[in-house]
Protein backbone atom coordinates (compact mmCIF):
# COMPACT_ATOMS: atom_id res chain seq x y z
CA UNK A 1 0.00 0.00 0.00
CA UNK A 2 1.44 3.25 -0.92
CA UNK A 3 2.04 6.52 1.49
CA UNK A 4 -0.79 8.14 -0.85
CA UNK A 5 -3.18 5.54 0.14
CA UNK A 6 -3.23 5.60 3.25
CA UNK A 7 -3.35 8.74 3.87
CA UNK A 8 -6.52 8.60 1.78
CA UNK A 9 -7.72 5.84 4.03
CA UNK A 10 -7.35 7.91 7.20
CA UNK A 11 -8.69 11.22 5.52
CA UNK A 12 -11.97 8.41 5.09
CA UNK A 13 -12.06 6.92 8.45
CA UNK A 14 -11.18 10.45 10.69
CA UNK A 15 -13.25 12.73 8.46
CA UNK A 16 -16.44 14.35 10.41
CA UNK A 17 -18.32 15.11 7.83
CA UNK A 18 -18.44 14.73 3.74
CA UNK A 19 -17.49 17.86 2.86
CA UNK A 20 -14.29 17.84 5.31
CA UNK A 21 -13.06 14.71 3.72
CA UNK A 22 -13.74 16.10 0.43
CA UNK A 23 -11.22 19.28 1.56
CA UNK A 24 -8.54 16.94 3.44
CA UNK A 25 -8.98 14.85 0.11
CA UNK A 26 -8.38 17.93 -2.25
CA UNK A 27 -5.25 19.48 0.23
CA UNK A 28 -3.49 15.88 -0.50
CA UNK A 29 -3.97 16.15 -4.21
CA UNK A 30 -2.32 18.78 -4.13
CA UNK A 31 0.49 18.32 -1.77
CA UNK A 32 1.14 15.17 -3.92
CA UNK A 33 1.23 17.29 -7.14
CA UNK A 34 3.48 20.01 -5.78
CA UNK A 35 5.86 17.73 -4.43
CA UNK A 36 6.46 16.18 -7.80
CA UNK A 37 7.79 19.48 -9.04
CA UNK A 38 11.25 20.35 -9.45
CA UNK A 39 12.52 22.89 -6.90
CA UNK A 40 15.04 25.08 -8.02
CA UNK A 41 16.29 26.62 -4.70
CA UNK A 42 19.65 25.54 -4.33
CA UNK A 43 19.80 23.19 -0.67
CA UNK A 44 20.59 25.86 2.04
CA UNK A 45 17.69 27.44 1.04
CA UNK A 46 15.36 24.79 1.65
CA UNK A 47 14.95 24.95 5.69
CA UNK A 48 14.20 28.68 5.37
CA UNK A 49 11.38 27.75 2.72
CA UNK A 50 9.90 24.75 4.81
CA UNK A 51 10.10 27.40 7.81
CA UNK A 52 8.13 29.47 5.97
CA UNK A 53 5.68 27.22 4.11
CA UNK A 54 4.44 25.98 7.79
CA UNK A 55 3.96 29.78 9.07
CA UNK A 56 2.06 30.16 6.32
CA UNK A 57 0.39 26.82 6.63
CA UNK A 58 -0.91 27.53 10.17
CA UNK A 59 -1.65 31.18 9.66
CA UNK A 60 -4.00 30.41 6.83
CA UNK A 61 -5.30 26.38 6.61
CA UNK A 62 -8.19 25.85 7.98
CA UNK A 63 -8.01 24.84 12.15
CA UNK A 64 -9.53 21.80 11.97
CA UNK A 65 -7.03 20.56 9.74
CA UNK A 66 -3.71 21.25 10.92
CA UNK A 67 -4.92 20.66 14.78
CA UNK A 68 -6.32 17.32 14.35
CA UNK A 69 -2.61 15.53 15.24
CA UNK A 70 -3.25 16.38 18.55
CA UNK A 71 -6.36 13.85 18.73
CA UNK A 72 -5.82 11.47 15.78
CA UNK A 73 -2.39 9.89 17.23
CA UNK A 74 1.13 9.70 15.30
CA UNK A 75 0.06 8.23 11.82
CA UNK A 76 -2.95 10.77 11.71
CA UNK A 77 -0.17 13.42 12.42
CA UNK A 78 1.89 12.55 9.74
CA UNK A 79 -0.89 12.36 7.18
CA UNK A 80 -2.03 16.14 8.50
CA UNK A 81 1.68 17.56 8.73
CA UNK A 82 1.78 16.49 5.05
CA UNK A 83 -1.03 18.48 4.50
CA UNK A 84 -0.15 21.67 5.99
CA UNK A 85 3.29 21.65 3.41
CA UNK A 86 0.31 21.11 0.83
CA UNK A 87 -1.71 24.25 1.87
CA UNK A 88 2.32 26.22 1.85
CA UNK A 89 3.57 25.20 -1.26
CA UNK A 90 0.32 26.49 -2.49
CA UNK A 91 0.06 29.65 -0.39
CA UNK A 92 3.75 30.05 -1.40
CA UNK A 93 3.17 29.44 -5.08
CA UNK A 94 -0.11 31.00 -6.11
CA UNK A 95 -0.55 33.67 -3.43
CA UNK A 96 3.24 35.26 -2.16
CA UNK A 97 3.69 36.79 0.92
CA UNK A 98 2.27 40.56 0.65
CA UNK A 99 -0.68 39.96 -0.92
CA UNK A 100 -1.55 40.21 -4.34
CA UNK A 101 -3.33 38.49 -7.13
CA UNK A 102 -2.39 34.61 -8.26
CA UNK A 103 -0.01 35.10 -11.15
CA UNK A 104 -1.08 35.23 -14.97
CA UNK A 105 -0.32 32.70 -17.22
CA UNK A 106 1.70 34.07 -20.83
CA UNK A 107 0.73 33.17 -24.13
CA UNK A 108 3.65 30.42 -24.67
CA UNK A 109 5.48 30.06 -21.34
CA UNK A 110 3.63 28.29 -18.72
CA UNK A 111 4.59 29.52 -15.37
CA UNK A 112 4.35 33.13 -13.21
CA UNK A 113 4.79 36.31 -14.59
CA UNK A 114 7.28 38.95 -13.26
CA UNK A 115 6.30 42.78 -12.99
CA UNK A 116 2.43 41.69 -12.90
CA UNK A 117 2.09 42.43 -9.14
CA UNK A 118 2.80 39.24 -8.40
CA UNK A 119 6.39 39.60 -6.69
CA UNK A 120 8.13 36.51 -6.16
CA UNK A 121 11.65 36.96 -5.52
CA UNK A 122 12.51 33.75 -2.91
CA UNK A 123 16.34 35.23 -3.09
CA UNK A 124 18.67 37.52 -4.98
CA UNK A 125 20.09 35.53 -8.59
CA UNK A 126 23.59 36.44 -7.33
CA UNK A 127 23.22 33.67 -5.16
CA UNK A 128 23.43 30.91 -8.30
CA UNK A 129 27.41 31.16 -9.58
CA UNK A 130 26.28 28.65 -12.39
CA UNK A 131 23.99 31.25 -13.87
CA UNK A 132 25.87 31.08 -17.64
CA UNK A 133 26.91 34.20 -19.62
CA UNK A 134 26.50 33.01 -22.82
CA UNK A 135 27.06 35.75 -25.88
CA UNK A 136 24.37 35.33 -28.49
CA UNK A 137 25.19 35.89 -31.70
CA UNK A 138 24.34 39.21 -34.07
CA UNK A 139 21.15 38.65 -36.30
CA UNK A 140 20.05 40.42 -39.33
CA UNK A 141 16.73 41.77 -39.08
CA UNK A 142 14.21 40.38 -41.59
CA UNK A 143 12.59 43.15 -43.59
CA UNK A 144 9.90 44.89 -41.82
CA UNK A 145 11.06 44.25 -38.42
CA UNK A 146 9.00 46.54 -36.05
CA UNK A 147 12.35 47.49 -34.55
CA UNK A 148 12.95 48.36 -30.39
CA UNK A 149 9.51 47.10 -27.97
CA UNK A 150 8.58 49.97 -25.40
CA UNK A 151 10.39 49.64 -22.24
CA UNK A 152 6.95 49.86 -20.12
CA UNK A 153 6.63 48.35 -16.75
CA UNK A 154 10.93 47.84 -17.01
CA UNK A 155 12.35 48.68 -13.44
CA UNK A 156 15.67 48.81 -14.00
CA UNK A 157 16.27 49.74 -10.08
CA UNK A 158 14.25 46.54 -8.96
CA UNK A 159 16.60 44.33 -10.77
CA UNK A 160 15.72 41.67 -13.70
CA UNK A 161 14.14 38.58 -12.81
CA UNK A 162 15.77 35.39 -14.35
CA UNK A 163 13.28 31.90 -14.71
CA UNK A 164 14.50 28.27 -14.60
CA UNK A 165 12.85 26.14 -17.16
CA UNK A 166 10.66 23.15 -16.67
CA UNK A 167 9.85 20.21 -19.31
CA UNK A 168 10.48 16.67 -19.73
CA UNK A 169 11.70 15.92 -23.50
CA UNK A 170 11.88 12.09 -22.84
CA UNK A 171 10.85 9.45 -25.14
CA UNK A 172 7.35 9.12 -24.20
CA UNK A 173 7.14 12.64 -24.86
CA UNK A 174 8.57 11.94 -28.54
CA UNK A 175 6.49 8.92 -28.85
CA UNK A 176 3.18 11.50 -28.45
CA UNK A 177 4.65 13.83 -31.17
CA UNK A 178 5.60 11.05 -33.50
CA UNK A 179 1.99 9.82 -32.85
CA UNK A 180 0.22 12.91 -33.11
CA UNK A 181 1.94 13.27 -36.84
CA UNK A 182 1.24 9.52 -38.06
CA UNK A 183 4.46 7.75 -37.63
CA UNK A 184 4.36 4.09 -37.20
CA UNK A 185 7.57 3.22 -37.66
CA UNK A 186 10.14 2.51 -34.73
CA UNK A 187 11.75 5.42 -33.25
CA UNK A 188 15.40 4.96 -32.09
CA UNK A 189 17.22 6.94 -29.18
CA UNK A 190 21.16 7.85 -29.26
CA UNK A 191 22.79 10.00 -26.73
CA UNK A 192 21.51 12.92 -28.51
CA UNK A 193 18.23 12.36 -28.79
CA UNK A 194 15.10 10.55 -30.25
CA UNK A 195 14.34 10.30 -34.14
CA UNK A 196 12.06 8.23 -36.29
CA UNK A 197 12.04 8.12 -40.12
CA UNK A 198 9.54 7.25 -42.37
CA UNK A 199 9.55 7.53 -46.12
CA UNK A 200 10.67 10.95 -47.28
CA UNK A 201 9.64 11.82 -43.17
CA UNK A 202 11.89 12.46 -40.48
CA UNK A 203 11.43 13.72 -36.93
CA UNK A 204 14.02 14.55 -34.45
CA UNK A 205 13.81 15.62 -30.79
CA UNK A 206 17.25 16.55 -29.17
CA UNK A 207 17.66 16.03 -25.45
CA UNK A 208 17.26 20.13 -25.09
CA UNK A 209 13.03 19.85 -26.42
CA UNK A 210 14.48 20.69 -29.92
CA UNK A 211 12.10 19.29 -32.52
CA UNK A 212 13.07 18.95 -36.22
CA UNK A 213 10.49 17.84 -38.86
CA UNK A 214 11.16 17.29 -42.72
CA UNK A 215 8.85 16.32 -45.46
CA UNK A 216 10.48 15.78 -48.98
CA UNK A 217 7.13 14.23 -50.44
CA UNK A 218 6.67 15.64 -54.07
CA UNK A 219 3.82 18.37 -54.17
CA UNK A 220 0.42 16.89 -55.43
CA UNK A 221 0.41 17.21 -59.23
CA UNK A 222 -2.42 20.51 -60.51
CA UNK A 223 -2.85 21.48 -56.34
CA UNK A 224 -4.06 25.27 -56.55
CA UNK A 225 -1.68 27.90 -54.75
CA UNK A 226 -3.01 29.01 -51.25
CA UNK A 227 -2.95 32.14 -49.37
CA UNK A 228 -0.91 33.36 -46.27
CA UNK A 229 -3.93 32.67 -44.37
CA UNK A 230 -3.96 29.20 -45.23
CA UNK A 231 -0.86 28.35 -44.67
CA UNK A 232 -1.55 29.84 -41.10
CA UNK A 233 -3.87 27.34 -40.77
CA UNK A 234 -1.95 24.54 -41.90
CA UNK A 235 0.58 25.57 -39.34
CA UNK A 236 -1.76 25.71 -37.02
CA UNK A 237 -3.10 22.48 -37.27
CA UNK A 238 0.43 20.75 -38.01
CA UNK A 239 1.31 21.89 -34.34
CA UNK A 240 -1.86 21.00 -32.92
CA UNK A 241 -1.18 17.76 -34.08
CA UNK A 242 1.61 17.46 -32.55
CA UNK A 243 1.25 18.49 -29.03
CA UNK A 244 3.52 21.80 -29.76
CA UNK A 245 3.31 25.28 -28.72
CA UNK A 246 1.52 27.45 -30.29
CA UNK A 247 2.03 31.11 -28.51
CA UNK A 248 0.75 34.41 -29.47
CA UNK A 249 -0.03 35.30 -33.09
CA UNK A 250 1.88 34.24 -35.99
CA UNK A 251 3.98 36.07 -38.35
CA UNK A 252 4.52 34.93 -42.11
CA UNK A 253 6.82 35.51 -44.63
CA UNK A 254 6.95 34.51 -48.07
CA UNK A 255 9.75 33.92 -49.96
CA UNK A 256 11.11 31.17 -52.68
CA UNK A 257 13.30 28.61 -51.68
CA UNK A 258 14.69 26.07 -54.89
CA UNK A 259 12.01 28.05 -57.26
CA UNK A 260 9.27 27.18 -55.19
CA UNK A 261 7.21 29.54 -53.28
CA UNK A 262 7.26 29.14 -49.64
CA UNK A 263 5.33 30.25 -46.09
CA UNK A 264 7.36 30.77 -43.38
CA UNK A 265 5.29 30.94 -39.94
CA UNK A 266 6.71 32.29 -36.83
CA UNK A 267 5.30 31.87 -33.37
CA UNK A 268 7.69 33.45 -30.38
CA UNK A 269 7.10 32.59 -26.85
CA UNK A 270 6.89 35.30 -24.46
CA UNK A 271 7.28 35.31 -20.83
CA UNK A 272 6.78 38.96 -18.68
CA UNK A 273 5.26 40.36 -21.78
CA UNK A 274 8.68 39.93 -23.55
CA UNK A 275 9.58 37.57 -26.26
CA UNK A 276 11.65 34.51 -25.46
CA UNK A 277 13.96 34.85 -28.86
CA UNK A 278 16.05 31.82 -29.29
CA UNK A 279 12.86 29.48 -28.47
CA UNK A 280 10.89 30.11 -31.36
CA UNK A 281 8.87 27.91 -33.56
CA UNK A 282 9.15 28.16 -37.59
CA UNK A 283 6.70 26.10 -39.73
CA UNK A 284 7.51 26.07 -42.88
CA UNK A 285 4.51 25.24 -45.37
CA UNK A 286 4.22 24.98 -49.33
CA UNK A 287 2.70 26.89 -51.76
CA UNK A 288 -0.15 24.32 -51.85
CA UNK A 289 -0.52 23.65 -47.88
CA UNK A 290 1.74 21.25 -47.51
CA UNK A 291 3.79 21.30 -44.12
CA UNK A 292 7.55 20.91 -45.31
CA UNK A 293 9.55 21.69 -42.66
CA UNK A 294 9.15 22.60 -38.43
CA UNK A 295 11.52 24.04 -36.53
CA UNK A 296 10.01 23.83 -32.71
CA UNK A 297 10.73 23.17 -28.78
CA UNK A 298 8.29 21.16 -26.47
CA UNK A 299 6.22 22.69 -24.43
CA UNK A 300 7.66 24.19 -21.21
CA UNK A 301 7.18 26.09 -17.79
CA UNK A 302 9.30 28.83 -16.11
CA UNK A 303 9.74 29.20 -12.32
CA UNK A 304 10.97 32.41 -11.14
CA UNK A 305 14.57 32.18 -9.33
CA UNK A 306 14.59 35.82 -8.69
CA UNK A 307 15.91 38.93 -9.67
CA UNK A 308 19.23 40.34 -10.12
CA UNK A 309 21.08 44.06 -10.43
CA UNK A 310 20.82 44.91 -14.23
CA UNK A 311 22.85 46.38 -16.78
CA UNK A 312 21.40 49.76 -17.29
CA UNK A 313 20.66 50.10 -21.43
CA UNK A 314 23.18 53.08 -22.37
CA UNK A 315 25.37 50.31 -20.77
CA UNK A 316 23.82 48.21 -22.89
CA UNK A 317 24.59 50.40 -25.61
CA UNK A 318 28.31 51.01 -24.50
CA UNK A 319 29.06 47.34 -24.83
CA UNK A 320 27.31 46.56 -27.87
CA UNK A 321 29.30 49.10 -29.94
CA UNK A 322 32.88 48.03 -27.85
CA UNK A 323 32.43 44.42 -29.67
CA UNK A 324 33.02 46.08 -33.19
CA UNK A 325 32.41 45.16 -36.50
CA UNK A 326 29.14 46.61 -36.61
CA UNK A 327 27.24 50.07 -37.23
CA UNK A 328 25.64 51.69 -34.42
CA UNK A 329 24.50 55.01 -34.00
CA UNK A 330 24.41 57.61 -31.05
CA UNK A 331 21.84 56.46 -28.97
CA UNK A 332 21.02 53.50 -30.93
CA UNK A 333 17.04 51.75 -29.46
CA UNK A 334 17.07 49.01 -27.19
CA UNK A 335 14.98 46.62 -25.96
CA UNK A 336 14.47 43.72 -23.28
CA UNK A 337 14.04 40.18 -24.60
CA UNK A 338 14.38 36.99 -22.44
CA UNK A 339 16.82 33.87 -24.08
CA UNK A 340 17.36 30.39 -23.43
CA UNK A 341 20.84 29.51 -21.82
CA UNK A 342 22.14 26.35 -20.14
CA UNK A 343 24.00 25.80 -17.41
CA UNK A 344 27.14 23.89 -17.15
CA UNK A 345 24.97 21.24 -14.75
CA UNK A 346 22.41 21.14 -17.53
CA UNK A 347 19.91 23.31 -15.81
CA UNK A 348 17.95 25.36 -18.47
CA UNK A 349 17.66 29.51 -17.79
CA UNK A 350 15.69 31.80 -19.38
CA UNK A 351 17.54 34.92 -19.08
CA UNK A 352 17.10 38.71 -19.81
CA UNK A 353 19.25 40.08 -22.40
CA UNK A 354 19.11 43.89 -24.14
CA UNK A 355 18.71 44.14 -27.55
CA UNK A 356 20.46 46.92 -29.28
CA UNK A 357 19.65 47.96 -32.85
CA UNK A 358 22.01 48.78 -35.63
CA UNK A 359 21.78 48.89 -39.06
CA UNK A 360 20.21 46.02 -40.29
CA UNK A 361 20.89 44.09 -37.69
CA UNK A 362 20.59 43.34 -33.54
CA UNK A 363 23.11 42.81 -31.25
CA UNK A 364 22.43 40.95 -27.67
CA UNK A 365 23.81 42.49 -24.93
CA UNK A 366 23.75 40.20 -20.84
CA UNK A 367 21.11 42.51 -19.01
CA UNK A 368 22.30 41.05 -15.46
CA UNK A 369 25.73 42.49 -13.89
CA UNK A 370 28.31 39.77 -13.75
Amino acid sequence: MTMKRDIRDLIAEQAATPAERKAAEAVAERMDHALSQDVPYRPEFRTELRRKLMAQARRQSPPAWYRRPAVWGSAAAMAAAVGILAVGLSIWNERPEGGGPAPVPVPGVQGPVAGTGTETVPHPVSDFPELPRNQMPDEQLPAGHPGAQPLDGVDIARGLEVYQIRWQPDAAQFTRIASGLRFAAAVAEDADGWAVSEGARTLRMGKDGHVLFADNTPAPAGAAPISSGAAVAAARKFLLDAYLEISGEPVTMEGTVGGQRMFKVTYTPVIDRRPVVNAQTVVTVSDVGTVVGADAYVKFGADSMGKGPAVTPDEARQQAAARGGAPFGEKPPVDLVYARTRSVSGAWYLQPYWRVFGSGMVRYVPALKP
